[in-house]
């Protein structure tokens, strides 16, 4: 049942193999894994969902689209009582809920912007009867007192199986989307519930971060605690850095590598640096697109926090009405749209750990994916700003001073890599997250191991095969335009003489040299 291929894990003394199909709860998992329409995992799943399933504590850190959430969904739906999934936005929690429904395993969701719903949702989960496996929710919301006395009152009564951290990094000044209200509510709700097993899962964390996260989660005092720390390589993303000047240049960059990679249509996000610059990109793509098409085309829309339609532009990017979104950083977490063809960057990520999971969420199913990121100097001077006027805002107190501390080293080491010419792009990000990686094995999937590539002087053979194909490609691309503008290609190439003469030489089965110097000389430039 499983890709027996694993990175690292470190495993509780209790139990020493978790990549086996052997435990009693195992033919149970087949029989899920079925019903939920998949018939196989991908590696590291197994250990993860046989931890889960001994009640130990589980830290894993596994690249985006490799199949995190079925780690924590598939024990949940086979362990008696509910699985609690906290989660940093409320697009997460419905794109979870969606993706949870299409695995048969019945789920709920509470968010602040349904507040009637509240109650309705609590007296399902807390029926006698219910079958309610998933519980997604916010860290605010666990600090609402009312929320609070129903799950101690769910755990006295032993209905609480587990405790899911989704995107865990958000709990650490050490990770790139740090929330206080994270950090505080699921301290507080491991210290109340010190029995029920917890899992933290993340796509990004160095050990700055996942060292953090275990000592806030108390994983660093627990007897039973599972790590699985999948290697974050993602082979099928071609990474790049450009330099730019203006967001309207950018715009006109990024239409025409769209037209010349053949992804005009195909599904991208493009990040911007401000509300303001998503609106902008957007009519700049807009404008771009409508001077090919129909005046009237939309291939871009944006999305900000400050916009009321947010959940309609989710939608209409997650089906394809518009296959753009122009957007800030509040677009993406936990967006499982798997035919993502491109993510650019028109402005700098705040460190190379945001960089890395926002560029992730290209190429979900294992096809290629264009990530390109657009860089200025300014950039680093508008978010060094930012970072500043923070430190000022928070009266520089020793906490806000240490975070803005790291977040300007962050900020140094995300300009370093943009302007890098000479190491592997996939190395400089791993490296960042303290994974050893060999440039040898990028396959030129970056900017700077294809330039070496294509820097080596190549054989005379391959010269030659080199100038057949570039002769061929002008000739086919001469011949496209002519026949877009209306010439008979035919006429115009004596193509039927040349296969008369074809025909000929096919029936004499390999006619001598100087037979051959009798063809017809097709000249392409010859329009007449």
């Amino acid at each position: 049942m499983a890709n027996r291929q694993l990175d690292r894990i470190f495993e509780a003394p209790a139990v020493q193999n978790w990549d086996n199909e052997d435990y009693s709860w195992s033919p149970l998992v087949k029989v899920q894994l079925l019903s939920m329409g998949m018939n196989s995992l991908r590696p590291n799943q197994l250990p993860a969902i046989n931890a889960a399933m001994a009640k130990c504590d589980v830290f894993l850190r596994m690249a985006t689209g490799q199949g995190k959430t079925l780690c924590f969904i598939l024990p949940a739906a086979l362990n008696k009582g509910l699985t609690i999934v906290v989660t940093p936005l409320i697009a997460l929690m419905r794109n979870h809920q969606a993706s949870v429904q299409q695995m048969n395993v019945r789920s709920e969701y509470l968010c602040s912007d349904e507040k009637e719903k509240y109650q309705a949702v609590m007296n399902r989960i807390r029926a006698k009867d219910s079958r309610v496996k998933v519980l997604f929710i916010s860290a605010e919301r666990i600090q609402k007192t009312e929320f609070m006395n129903a799950l101690i009152a769910m755990h006295k009564a032993n209905n609480i199986a587990r405790i899911v951290v989704d995107e865990a990094h958000c709990i650490t000044q050490w990770g790139h989307d740090f929330r206080p209200a994270y950090k505080e509510a699921l301290s507080e709700i491991r210290t109340l519930f010190s029995t029920v097993p917890f899992t933290a899962v993340t796509a990004t964390a160095n050990n700055a971060a996942m060292d953090d996260i275990k000592e806030i989660l108390g994983f660093t005092k627990s007897q039973r605690l599972v790590q699985i720390l999948a290697s974050a390589n993602r082979p099928n993303l071609f990474y790049a850095v450009k330099q730019k000047s203006c967001d309207f240049q950018v715009a006109c960059d990024i239409y025409d590598r769209l037209k010349t990679l053949q992804l005009v249509g195909k599904t991208g996000i493009v990040y911007c640096f401000s509300r303001k610059d998503t609106e902008e990109m957007a009519e700049y793509l807009n404008r771009q697109h409508r001077k090919h098409t129909s005046p009237d085309q939309t291939i871009a829309i944006h999305y900000h926090a400050g916009i009321n339609n947010r959940q309609e532009v989710e939608e209409k990017w997650m089906d394809g009405t518009v296959p753009i979104v122009c957007s800030t950083t509040a677009f993406g977490m936990g967006i499982d749209k798997r035919q993502v063809r491109f993510v650019y960057h028109a402005t700098l990520p705040q460190s190379i750990e945001a960089y890395f999971q926002e560029s992730g969420r290209g190429g979900r199913d294992g096809k290629h994916a264009d990530c390109v990121l657009f860089f200025s100097h300014d950039d680093v001077d508008k978010v060094r700003f930012l970072i500043n006027k923070s430190l000022a805002t928070s009266n520089g107190t020793a906490g806000s001073s240490r975070a803005a501390t790291d977040k300007l080293e962050a900020l140094r080491k995300m300009a370093s890599y943009c302007d890098n010419q000479n190491k592997c792009r996939r190395t400089s990000m791993l490296t960042y997250l303290n994974e050893t990686f060999d440039e040898s094995e990028c396959n030129a999937m970056c900017d700077v191991c294809r330039k070496k590539r294509i820097g080596k002087q190549p054989t005379d053979r391959e010269k030659e095969a080199k100038m057949v194909q570039l002769t061929l490609f002008q000739s086919i691309k001469r011949v496209a335009s002519l026949s877009a503008a209306g010439h008979n290609i035919p006429k115009m190439f004596k193509l039927g003489q040349y296969e008369e003469l074809e025909d000929t030489n096919n029936n004499n089965n390999n006619n001598n040299s100087n037979n051959n110097n009798n063809k017809p000389v097709i000249d392409i430039n010859d329009e007449d």
